[in-house]
């Protein structure tokens, strides 16, 4: 399989299948003295909380960074004319890695992709976490809200409920009607 330098990590190279190895190289020992590094294959983990490959490379400052194994093939192997900042999963395996399922997307289109492939679920409306109130609920609170922020703010004016009922304006806002029909 064709090797290429990983784009940003040049001390190690990539195959089509996703095997890591470093570069062989001259190294300096802080006594002086130099020792050849062997060409060693990069062992890749799967990250507990996404399901992802993950492998950790050593830059030549010392300083170690871990990156998703899908990015590294995508970044030597996956052309990105468009300039597109992510790599989608063609077929939403996370696990897949092959060049033949890697593509370079955006943050949308691949939320979008996984949407279609029911990889995840956005709720909406009365299904969204936010959501606590019906629609004659929302209404009300859009009433004391142009109340309050039309007169002042005026606390003690406002029953318990009112008062309640304006903290949570903020989240209603990100969920429902309010703010789109002003």
């Amino acid at each position: 399989m064709a090797e290429k330098l990983i784009p940003g990590f040049e001390n190690y190279t990539i195959d089509e299948s996703g095997v890591v190895r470093n570069i062989y190289r001259v190294l300096m020992k802080s006594d002086g003295t130099t020792y050849t590094q062997q060409r060693r294959i990069k062992k890749a983990h799967i990250n507990k909380v996404n399901g992802r490959y993950m492998i950790t490379l050593r830059l030549d400052d010392g300083k170690s960074l871990t990156r998703f194994l899908h990015r590294l093939i995508a970044l030597a192997f996956v052309p990105n004319p468009l300039n597109k900042p992510d790599i989608n999963h063609i077929n939403g395996v996370k696990t897949d890695n092959r060049i033949e399922n890697l593509e370079w997307c955006t943050r949308k289109e691949n939320s979008q992709h996984a949407e279609r492939l029911n990889l995840i679920k956005r709720n909406k409306g009365t299904e969204h976490h936010l959501y606590k109130h019906g629609q004659a609920s929302t209404k009300e609170y859009q009433r004391i809200w142009h109340r309050v922020t039309s007169r002042g703010y005026d606390w003690n004016a406002l029953t318990q409920d009112q008062r309640e009922a304006i903290g949570q304006l903020p989240k209603l806002s990100k969920w429902d009607t309010y703010g789109r029909n002003h």
